[in-house]
């Protein structure tokens, strides 16, 4: 027999990975419909923006995901509430005041219709 906590381990695994499934399933959509829209071109512009934006937003987020769920965790464990919350709060502001003004940075430079072509 297996214990209730096993089972809803598997049962947490199985969701994940269905949610994995389901994400990887509408990118490939979606690369496929603009593909069939835009052409090579589009895709070309379309994928180096989605990575571009990617790369700034794990560098600019210095690992303060992994650093919430651990504090978050352990304050949970304690049974701290003001911890928690404090720590939902800073994290709150440091994505403000480090996201927004790069995404405005970002869209100062493409208003600029800089040419893409070397």
């Amino acid at each position: 027999m297996s214990s209730p906590s096993l089972t809803k381990v598997v049962r947490g695994g199985l969701w994940l990975y269905l949610r994995s499934l389901v994400n990887s399933l509408s990118g490939f959509i979606y690369w496929m419909v603009i593909s069939a829209v835009g052409g090579a071109e589009i895709v070309g512009f379309t994928s180096a923006t989605v990575a571009l934006a990617g790369m700034v937003t794990s560098i600019l987020s210095l690992g303060e995901g992994i650093g919430v769920r651990r504090f978050v965790g352990a304050c949970r464990g304690r049974g701290d509430r003001e911890g928690i919350a404090n720590y939902f709060w800073t994290t709150a502001l440091f994505r403000i005041i480090t996201f927004i003004p790069i995404g405005l940075a970002m869209m100062a430079l493409s208003y600029l219709d800089c040419p893409l072509e070397v």
